[in-house]
Protein backbone atom coordinates (compact mmCIF):
# COMPACT_ATOMS: atom_id res chain seq x y z
CA UNK A 1 0.00 0.00 0.00
CA UNK A 2 2.86 2.44 0.59
CA UNK A 3 4.69 1.85 -2.63
CA UNK A 4 1.29 2.48 -4.34
CA UNK A 5 0.63 5.78 -2.18
CA UNK A 6 -2.73 4.48 -0.87
CA UNK A 7 -1.55 4.90 2.61
CA UNK A 8 0.77 7.34 4.70
CA UNK A 9 4.35 6.58 5.97
CA UNK A 10 3.43 7.26 9.28
CA UNK A 11 0.47 4.96 9.17
CA UNK A 12 2.52 2.60 7.65
CA UNK A 13 5.01 2.19 10.19
CA UNK A 14 2.71 2.36 13.28
CA UNK A 15 0.39 -0.31 11.77
CA UNK A 16 3.36 -2.24 11.09
CA UNK A 17 5.43 -2.15 14.82
CA UNK A 18 1.32 -2.59 16.20
CA UNK A 19 1.38 -5.74 14.17
CA UNK A 20 4.88 -7.48 14.80
CA UNK A 21 3.91 -7.11 18.63
CA UNK A 22 1.22 -8.75 18.20
CA UNK A 23 2.70 -11.47 16.33
CA UNK A 24 5.99 -11.64 19.16
CA UNK A 25 2.54 -12.20 22.08
CA UNK A 26 1.39 -14.91 19.88
CA UNK A 27 4.22 -16.37 19.49
CA UNK A 28 5.37 -16.69 23.25
CA UNK A 29 1.97 -17.66 23.96
CA UNK A 30 2.13 -21.15 21.57
CA UNK A 31 3.52 -24.12 22.45
CA UNK A 32 5.86 -25.27 19.32
CA UNK A 33 5.10 -28.26 17.11
CA UNK A 34 3.48 -31.43 17.64
CA UNK A 35 2.27 -32.84 21.37
CA UNK A 36 4.59 -34.30 23.39
CA UNK A 37 5.49 -37.83 23.07
CA UNK A 38 3.06 -39.60 25.93
CA UNK A 39 -0.22 -37.37 24.84
CA UNK A 40 0.49 -38.58 20.75
CA UNK A 41 0.44 -42.53 22.69
CA UNK A 42 -2.72 -41.62 24.65
CA UNK A 43 -4.53 -40.30 21.14
CA UNK A 44 -2.88 -43.31 19.22
CA UNK A 45 -4.11 -45.70 21.45
CA UNK A 46 -7.28 -44.24 23.69
CA UNK A 47 -7.77 -44.08 27.28
CA UNK A 48 -9.92 -47.51 27.09
CA UNK A 49 -7.10 -49.63 25.90
CA UNK A 50 -4.30 -48.03 28.04
CA UNK A 51 -6.41 -48.80 30.94
CA UNK A 52 -6.97 -52.31 29.79
CA UNK A 53 -3.24 -52.71 29.55
CA UNK A 54 -2.39 -50.79 32.92
CA UNK A 55 -5.05 -52.85 34.74
CA UNK A 56 -2.64 -55.95 33.45
CA UNK A 57 0.21 -54.85 34.66
CA UNK A 58 -1.13 -54.12 38.11
CA UNK A 59 -2.77 -57.45 38.32
CA UNK A 60 0.89 -58.93 37.49
CA UNK A 61 -0.41 -60.63 34.36
CA UNK A 62 1.93 -58.96 31.78
CA UNK A 63 5.42 -57.61 32.81
CA UNK A 64 6.45 -53.41 32.17
CA UNK A 65 8.43 -54.14 29.54
CA UNK A 66 4.88 -56.13 27.81
CA UNK A 67 3.32 -52.61 28.50
CA UNK A 68 6.19 -50.87 26.90
CA UNK A 69 5.57 -53.04 23.99
CA UNK A 70 1.53 -52.89 23.87
CA UNK A 71 2.16 -49.13 24.07
CA UNK A 72 4.47 -49.19 21.43
CA UNK A 73 6.89 -46.60 23.53
CA UNK A 74 9.84 -46.41 25.95
CA UNK A 75 8.79 -47.22 29.92
CA UNK A 76 10.51 -43.74 30.39
CA UNK A 77 7.15 -42.40 29.13
CA UNK A 78 4.79 -45.06 30.81
CA UNK A 79 4.75 -42.66 34.25
CA UNK A 80 3.33 -39.39 32.51
CA UNK A 81 1.05 -41.77 29.85
CA UNK A 82 -0.29 -43.71 33.60
CA UNK A 83 -0.58 -40.36 35.29
CA UNK A 84 -2.59 -38.71 32.18
CA UNK A 85 -4.85 -41.63 32.15
CA UNK A 86 -5.06 -43.16 35.51
CA UNK A 87 -4.97 -40.05 37.45
CA UNK A 88 -1.63 -41.56 39.04
CA UNK A 89 1.12 -42.84 38.98
CA UNK A 90 2.14 -46.40 40.26
CA UNK A 91 6.03 -46.46 39.74
CA UNK A 92 5.72 -48.62 36.62
CA UNK A 93 8.78 -46.55 34.61
CA UNK A 94 11.04 -47.39 37.64
CA UNK A 95 10.04 -50.90 38.27
CA UNK A 96 12.64 -52.11 36.11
Amino acid sequence: LLIADRTTEEFYSEKRKELLDEFAERKKGKASGAPPHYKRIISHHGNSYIQIVLDAYYHDIITASAVSGYLGTKLEHIPKIERDVMGFTSGLGAKL
